[in-house]
């Protein structure tokens, strides 16, 4: 399978035309568990007003990114606005391009839908982690960052397969697996989210559910009986 180059950028503003690349981090990782490969971060050096120490030039920068994620498909939160600004950055120093895969992963477009079942607040990076139960708080560099982005590509990944799963059952099977689901989101907002390590005997209250599961059968025996025969 072709590896993946997870990239975050920060940036002076949103065009890649007239707007600075601050800060660069790649990460080549395997497609199916985002597993790092290679990683490489960077300061880059402003060709206006920032110190001239800050960082390394643009061009020494490139090569190592060119080096990581040659023949890789480009993985970003923003993809589109991410292989823009590497591409214009090119441009500008006139470089030659990144060998990159043609095709992309856009992680805020995958990651969304399953991410509003997790009541996500808004689109961004770090409350969509957080919808899909990852960890993650404010970075202080774009290699944190690509850390976060490789996280929600692995729970983007696995809720995908569970899907697939699902949706791969004869209908019965689905209907039964869909009736347990429906079963937790109840309990889970009745009382809060199953956690199987918090001390709970759990053979025994499963013997008395049963238990009281009979109890209602046999209710329901003694009711349809005073009704007569049907």
């Amino acid at each position: 399978m072709i590896p993946l180059a997870i990239v975050a950028l920060r940036t002076e503003g949103p065009n890649p035309a007239c707007d600075d690349l601050l800060e660069i981090a790649v990460a080549t990782v395997e497609p199916f568990d985002a597993q790092p490969i290679d990683v490489y971060s960077a300061r880059v050096r402003s060709t206006r007003d920032r110190k001239p120490d800050d960082g390394v030039w643009l061009v020494d920068a490139m090569d190592h990114v060119r080096e990581l994620t040659r023949g890789c498909v480009l993985a970003a939160w923003d993809a589109g606005a991410t292989r823009s600004y590497l591409d214009a950055s090119c441009e500008a120093w006139e470089l030659l391009p990144l060998e990159l895969a043609p095709h992309v992963v856009d992680l805020r477009s995958a990651a969304w839908p399953f991410a509003m079942t997790g009541s996500a607040v808004s689109a961004d990076l770090f409350h969509v982690a957080e919808a899909l139960g990852v960890t993650a708080t404010e970075p202080c560099c774009v290699l944190d960052e690509a850390r976060v982005v490789a996280d929600v590509y692995r729970q983007v990944v696995r809720r995908a397969e569970q899907a697939a799963r699902i949706a791969g059952f004869a209908p019965d099977e689905r209907a039964i697996v869909e009736t347990l689901l429906r079963r937790l989101d109840e309990g889970r907002l009745q009382y809060g989210p199953w956690r199987v390590d918090d001390g709970r005997d759990n053979p025994r209250e499963a013997l008395a559910e049963v238990v009281d599961a009979l109890h209602y059968c046999a209710a329901e025996l003694v009711r349809l009986s005073k009704a007569g025969p049907s």
